[in-house]
C-alpha cells in the first residue's frame, strides 16, 4: 500500500511511548496497535476529502489504512493511502477496456506527482470500424489528423462539432475528444491534479496534529489502565 506513514517517535509522543517500552513486548504491541488503529483515523478521513474523483472513481475507491506491528522491536507502523494497483479482480469501468476496481489505482503516483506534458504526434490516417446503433459494422476512413482520446479506453461516446472544436457525450472526465491537423502537445498535470492538491501529502499536512494528539491520548490511557491492573494484582492475595 502507498501512501502515509506513520511512525510512532519519542519526539511526537514522549513520555508515554518511554513508559511503554517498560512492559512486556506482547503486552506494549498490543497497546500499540490500538492506540495506533485510532489515530491514523483523522488521515484515512483527510484522504478521502482530497482524493479527486474521477470517471472511473478508482483513487477513491482505493483508499486503505491498517497497522503493521513489529513486537520484537517494540515498533509500529500505521499507513494510510492507496492499495497495491493491479492484484485484485475488477470490471469495466464504462464498458471500455479501462478496468474500475478497489486495486485500479495506477495514477496514485501521477496525481501525487504530477505528470510531463505529453506529444501527439501519429497521425491517424488508417480506416477503421465502426459499429451502429442498429447492430451494422462498417468501415470509417481514416481521419486524417492528430488525434487524442478515451476512445475504447473509458467505452464508447457520441462526438459533436462546433467549429473546430469536439464535444463529447457524456464529457469531459467520462470522455474526450481532441483532433488537430498538426501534431500537438497535451499540458503537463500539475501536482495534486486539477484542485493543486497531492492527496497524501495534504491529508498529512492537514491531519498530523490530529493524529499524534490521539495517539499520545490512547498510550496514556492504556497506560493508566495497565497500571491500575498491575496495581490491583500486586495488592490482592491468593489463599487456598
Amino acid at each position: 500500500m502507498a501512501g502515509i506513514r506513520v511512525q510512532v517517535s519519542f519526539d511526537d509522543v514522549g513520555k508515554p511511548l518511554e513508559m511503554l517500552r517498560a512492559l512486556p513486548d506482547e503486552v506494549a504491541s498490543k497497546m500499540l496497535k490500538a492506540a495506533l488503529e485510532k489515530a491514523i483515523q483523522p488521515a484515512f478521513t483527510a484522504l478521502g476529502n482530497v482524493t479527486p474523483v474521477g470517471a472511473t472513481s478508482n483513487l477513491y475507491r482505493a483508499r486503505n489504512k491498517k497497522v503493521v506491528m513489529y513486537p520484537r522491536d517494540r515498533t509500529g507502523v500505521g499507513l494510510v493511502g492507496y492499495n497495491q494497483s493491479g492484484k485484485g479482480s475488477a470490471s469495466s469501468a464504462q464498458g471500455g477496456r479501462v478496468r474500475a476496481g478497489k486495486d485500479r489505482a495506477f495514477h496514485q503516483w501521477w496525481i501525487e506527482n504530477g505528470t510531463r506534458p505529453r506529444k501527439i504526434d501519429t497521425l491517424a490516417n488508417k480506416p477503421y470500424q465502426r459499429r451502429s446503433k442498429n447492430g451494422l459494422v462498417h468501415w470509417v476512413s481514416g481521419q486524417n489528423g492528430y488525434i487524442a482520446s478515451s476512445f475504447n479506453g473509458l467505452g464508447p461516446f457520441s462526438i459533436r462539432k462546433q467549429g473546430e472544436k469536439f464535444t463529447t457525450r457524456p464529457g469531459y472526465p467520462k470522455a474526450f475528444f481532441v483532433k488537430r491537423s498538426q501534431p500537438f502537445e497535451i499540458p503537463a498535470t500539475p501536482r495534486g491534479g486539477v484542485a493543486r492538491q497531492p492527496p497524501v501529502e495534504t491529508a498529512w499536512n492537514r491531519s498530523r496534529p490530529q493524529v499524534t494528539s490521539i495517539l499520545r491520548e490512547q498510550l496514556s490511557m492504556s497506560l493508566e489502565r495497565a497500571l491500575e491492573a498491575i496495581t490491583r494484582f500486586s495488592g490482592s492475595t491468593v489463599s487456598g
